[in-house]
């Protein structure tokens, strides 16, 4: 049996249509988590989600109901709170009046930095958030609908991402206050490197592959919590979290996504 690898870099927009394997599947279904019925996703660690490096991670989120002041809903996070076992975590709160974007990274699985960007998710409404950060110049930055809101210093000591062993969790924390999240999420993308503003840009609103460089797990959520990459990252559905396909961030796949640079593998011949 042989096999053919093409690698193609785009220059410009083009629908990829081969009678080959490549994992270019539309957007069809968003997981729904309800906060009062305690919903979520989670995923025993593994060594592709033992990022200490570069991270990059990306949602798109539709809030039901925002939350009070205080209070907040976990996006996404391997953040083992109450054992010492922080790395970094994503959520959406209020403080006062302000609608907040807030990540907390820990370099020792104690200490953290906590920092906060000014951002309306509002409600019945898609949004896509990304966090990039970089460990060398330990500086974030957040991304809402693909533009950047700006760049903030974790601080010095912050040149490495604790690797640790708790769960990943989506739509709540692994341990301690839960913050349990309160809406739809889909397209839960988490790469080992921090993603330049074009390629969040230009593959944000349509599916990858699951093949491409760096991405290290990716849920659509199309009526499973499994993972398409190839490291299996499948999740535990915790309290009988739902589907639904009545309202979605977008349906196209990522056919002109190697105009950023992306590699696609294509495999001929079975």
């Amino acid at each position: 049996m042989k096999f053919l690898r093409i690698i193609i870099i785009m220059v410009a927009s083009l629908t990829l249509m081969f009678n080959g394997h490549i994992a270019l599947a539309t957007n069809t279904y968003t997981t729904n988590l309800l906060k009062t019925s305690s919903q979520y996703w989670t995923r025993a660690d593994t060594a592709s989600l033992s990022i200490t490096g570069d991270i990059t991670i990306e949602a798109w989120a539709r809030i039901t109901t925002a939350p009070a002041d205080g209070i907040f809903y976990a996006i996404l996070g391997k953040w083992g709170y109450n054992t010492s076992n922080r790395s970094y975590v994503m959520y959406y709160t209020r403080v006062g009046a302000d609608m907040k974007i807030q990540v907390q990274i820990s370099q020792n699985g104690i200490n953290e930095s906590v920092k906060t960007w000014n951002v309306d998710l509002g409600t019945a409404i898609w949004q896509h958030i990304a966090f990039v950060y970089t460990v060398s110049t330990h500086i974030g930055e957040l991304y809402f609908n693909g533009t950047s809101q700006g760049t903030i210093d974790f601080g010095a000591t912050y040149t490495a991402l604790y690797d640790s062993t708790a769960l990943l969790a989506i739509g709540r924390e692994e341990d301690g206050a839960t913050h349990y999240y309160n809406g739809d999420l889909d397209d839960v993308r988490v790469w080992n490197a921090a993603r330049t503003a074009t390629q969040i840009s230009n593959n944000r609103s349509c599916s990858l592959a699951g093949t491409e460089t760096n991405l290290q797990a990716y849920w659509r959520f199309d009526n499973d919590g499994n993972d398409s990459t190839a490291n299996a990252n499948n999740l535990t559905n915790n309290n009988s979290a739902t589907f639904q396909s009545a309202s979605l961030p977008f349906t196209n796949t990522c056919s002109a996504a190697a105009a950023a640079g992306e590699e696609y593998t294509i495999i001929f011949g079975e």
